[in-house]
């Protein structure tokens, strides 16, 4: 019931550790403008999210699964709210026996993930642009007034 969980929580780690083959900021910053932005945008936030934004905030989780303290943490705090059956002991002592492999998942699906992102947004900005561009040419045609 919960490898999906553990998966991404797996994930997580190793964005966690690799972040700067990803990306031109420091973790530390990014995780920093995103609790930011999520606080700022608090009202439009799912209510499930609302529930323990704030604790992961303060707890600066982004940042700590870095680590497998972090990583253990993250989950004693989820068994202790959600579920029992989550192991965080055991989690952990997976994830090191299949480290190797995770890593190496992750290392070609994360440049993917990427890729596919970049090119949704593509599509999505060409969306938005032609739209905001037939919107421009339909207002300047129903706007425009003829001098005589």
């Amino acid at each position: 019931r919960y490898a999906g969980i553990m998966a991404d929580m797996y994930y997580d780690h190793l964005l966690a550790v690799s972040f700067q083959q990803y990306s031109v900021k420091q973790l530390r910053s990014f995780a920093r403008n995103f609790y930011f932005h999520a606080l700022l945008r608090y009202p439009l936030l799912p209510p499930r999210i609302k529930r323990f934004i704030f604790h992961f905030v303060t707890t600066n989780r982004l940042h700590k699964y870095a680590s497998y303290g972090g990583l253990k943490a993250s989950l004693e705090i989820m068994r202790d709210r959600k579920s029992k059956a989550i192991q965080p002991e055991v989690a952990v002592v997976v994830l090191d026996q299949y480290y190797a492999n995770l890593s190496t998942h992750f290392s070609v699906f994360f440049p993917e993930m990427i890729e596919f992102v970049q090119n949704e947004l593509s599509v999505l900005n060409l969306t938005y642009e032609n739209h905001v561009n037939d919107t421009a040419r339909s207002h300047n045609n129903t706007t425009s007034v003829q001098i005589r």
